[in-house]
Order: C-alpha cells, then structure tokens, then sequence
C-alpha cells in the first residue's frame, strides 16, 4: 500500500493502557483499556491543521501525558495519570502577523517546564530562531540556543542525560545542511556554543537520534547522485563539547528514502526508513560497523503506514529502544519490529 506522512503518536501506560493521537483538522483521541478495546474518544478543535511540525507529546514517569501545540499560540494539553481528561491552556503568545512556530516540543521533568521551538519571520523562509523556554521553581526563562539557516526546516531532536537536554539539528553551512548540537547546563542554565558535527557538504534531510551507553547513535539522509541515500554515524561528546565521531557508513543505496528511524532492539541497532511507499529495514549487531541488506517489511505492502512516536512505561516495551516507530495509519498496530 501506501505510507501516509500524518501526525500520530501512540503511548501505553505502565499498566498496559494505550492512549493514540493522531491529527487532522484537529487532534484526535482514542483511549484503549490494557484488552487493546476502544473506552473512550476525544478530540480537541485546533484553527489549524495538525501535522508533524505543529504538535508533540511526550509522557512522564507517573504515566501523565503532555502535550504541545500551534494553534495561532502555543498551547499546552495535560492528561494526569490514572485519568481520561484533557486540559487545555495557552502558554505562549507571539505576534502571528509578523511570525510563527514550528516543531513545538514539550518535556515536563522535576517539575521544570521544557519547550523547545523553531520561531521564524514571515517575510523569511531560509532563517529562523532555534529557542529553549522552561519553567523552574515557578519562574520562566528563555534562551535562544542558535540562529539556523535552512531551504528545507526539518526536525530537531533532543536527548535527556541526567534530566538535562542536548539538542541535535541541522543548520546551513557554504549551502548544505550539516549537523549541529548543543548541551544545556542546568546548573548554569546555559547552552554550550553550538558544535559542529559533519562536514560532508551535501544536502540532508530528516534526522534521528538514539542515545544508548554513552553513545549517540544518528541516521539521516543525504545526497548521493541527486538521490538520498540513509546514513548512520556513531560518537559520543566529550567534557569539552565535542562530538568525536567513531563510526560513518550508508546503510542503503541512493534513492528517495525519506525518514529513517533508529530502533534498538536488545543488543542490535535497527535502521527503518521509507522508499518508494515501502518500509525498509537493516540491522547491525556490531555498534554500526557493519549493516545486513535491507529487507522489507511485508505489512508495509498491505497496508497503508505512518510514521509515530512512540512513548512507553510498560515493562515489556523497555526491551525496545527509540523515541518513534512506524505503524499501521490510524490504528496502534506496530510494523517493522
């Protein structure tokens, strides 16, 4: 069949409760009791349509849900543990006239507030502002972490160590995309000086990024023969932040792959990505040095897919290791794993 870039979001609580969300004129709620059966929907209106790049979740250890979306402002959804309903507040204006937001993200960790967001001016589609809000001890702060240029904005990624983000992006340098990071000191609550990760000086797009035993595991595509080819690179950030890359190789040959996705699984490293409405997958058991040729995943050919972000407390699902998945289009049934 087909794969369907739409917004969906999929989180199974502690005690095997599922909640899915997923957007289109507005955000949909479908509330699953541990039986995998249907207790409960629910929607919330937005002006806007819902896509990848207005609206992110994410879910806290005591099984409650947060959300974030851009409605003409910046709006928080709340879902307390071991309750169905939903609260909605505004949590920042802007001037919609003269800017707007993308990739709005939301994390709520001791208590602090974290959002993340690209802001841009409207009279600017190749520049806009990467910035950081957050809320601790009741007091909000704002930083802008780096100024991005791009011709194609695409996702940031963030990894928590020790309740503390570091935040992976791509920005423009002599006109290609490159990879970019930047660490948060909580302690300062500052962000180090943006450091620059590739240098390969070709074009690249959708990023992904897995943190596993002090090593940060990153696959994207990049351009090969005017295709795209899945690349994966390896490294890890030293007390200087600096990123010493260890390992760079393709896991794919050129062609018009789009969206590559991380997933460890036990011990192995699993690469998912999408080519040609296909879901492809390949795998290494040693940290990256070597990948398997890539295979297909049969349900991707019967069914119509998406991809999802996958959020989880549930004991079973720890085997698992990655912020997002792929699935089948509005349903909670997982494919390529």
């Amino acid at each position: 069949m087909a794969f369907i870039n739409s917004f969906s979001t999929i989180i199974r609580k502690s005690n095997e409760e599922i909640v899915h969300i997923f957007g289109d004129d507005n955000i949909n709620f479908n509330f699953f009791d541990k039986d995998k059966n249907i207790s409960k929907k629910a929607s919330i209106k937005s002006e806007r349509s819902i896509d990848l790049s207005s609206c992110n979740f994410s879910l806290s250890k005591d099984d409650s849900i947060y959300g974030i979306y851009n409605d003409n402002s910046l709006k928080i959804i709340e879902i307390k543990n071991n309750s169905n309903k939903i609260t909605v507040k505004d949590i920042l204006n802007y001037n919609i006239n003269k800017s707007d937001i993308l990739y709005p993200y939301v994390e709520f960790i001791d208590n602090d507030i974290h959002i993340f967001y690209y802001m841009f001016n409207n009279k600017s589609n190749t520049s806009c502002s990467l910035y950081h809000h957050y809320n601790t001890n009741g007091v909000w702060r704002e930083c802008k972490i780096d100024y991005i240029y791009n011709t194609v904005l695409n996702n940031f990624e963030i990894v928590w160590i020790n309740n503390s983000p570091i935040i992976f992006y791509f920005s423009m340098v002599n006109g290609y995309e490159e990879i970019f990071f930047s660490r948060f000191n909580k302690y300062k609550l500052k962000w180090s000086k943006p450091y620059q990760i590739t240098n390969s000086k070709k074009s690249k797009l959708y990023l992904s990024v897995l943190y596993d035993k002090g090593i940060f595991n990153i696959t994207f595509c990049e351009n090969e023969n005017n295709l795209y080819s899945v690349k994966y690179i390896n490294g890890n950030i030293d007390n200087k932040d600096s990123f010493n890359l260890n390992i760079s190789n393709f896991v794919s040959y050129p062609s018009i792959c789009m969206f590559p996705n991380i997933v460890k699984e036990k011990n192995d490293i699993n690469i998912l990505w999408v080519d040609f409405n296909k879901l492809y997958k390949s795998k290494t058991i040693d940290f990256g040095k070597n990948f398997t040729n890539p295979v297909v995943d049969d349900y991707s050919l019967e069914d119509d897919f998406c991809k999802s972000k996958f959020l989880s407390n549930y004991k079973n699902d720890f085997q698992y290791k990655s912020s997002n998945i792929f699935s089948i289009f509005n349903d909670i049934s997982i494919i390529g794993i």
